[in-house]
C-alpha cells in the first residue's frame, strides 16, 4: 500500500487531470456548465440550456473583458461551438451587443445582429496543468519540503499529505490488528454486530484523523503527530485485544 499512496496514486491522479484538460480543449463544450459563468481567454460566458448531443447553446449571456476598458455585454437567444484548427469559434444568432461608454456611464451603444461570431484561443484559454499537492510523488514532496525549509517558509500542508499517506497504508494493519480478535468475539453474536463495530472503529479512526488534520492546519500539533495519532490510539488497542484473546 505504501508504493501505491506515495507513488502510482499520485501520478495517476496526476496523469488524468492533464488526460481531461486535453479533452476540454478539444471539445470546450465539456467546460460550459449550464447556469454557471465560464471563464474562457477574455470571455465570461453563461448558458441558459446546453444541447451537448447537437453542441447547441441557448440563453447565452457573454462579458468581454478587455484590459482598461469597460466590459462589453453581448446576449443571444441560441448559438453553437466549433472548433477550427485549435480556435474555438463561437457562433451567436439573434442577439445584441452592448458597451458603455467611459465618459458617461449612463450612456452605451447597442448593436443588434442575426448572426455573429466570437473566436476564442484554445491556447490561451488552457490552464497550465501544473501538479497539486495530492498528485505529487514521494521524492517531489520531500523535494517540496525540503525547498521550502530552506526558505524558512511554512510547509504544512505539503506535512500533513506527506504523513498522511503513510499513516493511511499501515492502517490496513492497524484495522487487522483489532479486527482479528473483534471477529473471533462477535462470531457467536452474528454478522450484524461485527458489521456494526467495525463501521463504529472506521467512523472514530477517520474522526480522528479529520480533527487531527484541523489541529496541524491550526499549528496547535505538528503535523506528523496529527497525522499517527488514529494508528498510535487504535493500534493500542488492537494489541491489547491480541494479547486478551490469546490468554483465553
Amino acid at each position: 500500500l505504501i508504493p501505491f499512496n506515495q507513488t502510482i496514486a499520485p501520478d495517476f491522479l496526476y496523469k488524468f487531470r492533464k488526460l481531461y484538460f486535453k479533452v476540454v480543449c478539444k471539445n470546450p463544450l465539456l467546460k460550459l456548465e449550464e447556469h454557471t459563468f465560464i471563464n474562457i481567454a477574455d470571455y465570461r460566458i453563461y448558458v441558459e440550456k446546453i444541447k451537448r448531443k447537437k453542441s447547441k447553446l441557448s440563453g447565452i449571456i457573454i462579458y468581454q473583458m478587455k484590459k482598461d476598458e469597460l466590459p462589453t455585454l453581448i446576449t443571444a437567444s441560441s448559438g453553437w461551438l466549433e472548433n477550427k484548427d485549435g480556435t474555438l469559434v463561437l457562433h451567436l444568432l439573434d442577439g445584441n451587443i452592448r458597451q458603455r461608454e467611459k465618459e458617461a456611464f449612463d450612456k452605451y451603444s447597442l448593436i443588434d445582429f442575426k448572426n455573429y461570431d466570437i473566436l476564442l484561443s484554445l491556447a490561451s484559454s488552457s490552464p497550465r496543468v501544473s501538479k497539486r499537492i495530492k498528485e505529487m510523488k514521494y521524492r517531489e514532496l520531500r523535494s517540496e519540503i525540503a525547498g521550502l525549509k530552506k526558505k524558512g517558509l511554512p510547509a504544512v500542508s505539503l506535512l500533513i499529505e506527506f504523513h498522511q499517506r503513510l499513516s493511511l497504508a499501515v492502517a490496513g494493519l492497524v484495522f487487522c490488528l483489532i479486527g482479528a480478535p473483534l471477529g473471533i468475539k462477535t462470531h457467536t453474536k452474528g454478522k450484524t454486530v461485527g458489521f456494526g463495530l467495525s463501521l463504529i472503529i472506521i467512523f472514530l479512526y477517520y474522526f480522528i484523523l479529520a480533527r487531527g488534520i484541523t489541529f496541524a492546519n491550526k499549528g496547535v500539533f505538528a503535523p506528523a503527530i496529527c497525522m499517527w495519532t488514529p494508528n498510535i490510539i487504535f493500534g493500542i488497542i488492537g494489541v491489547w485485544l491480541v494479547y486478551r484473546t490469546s490468554k483465553k
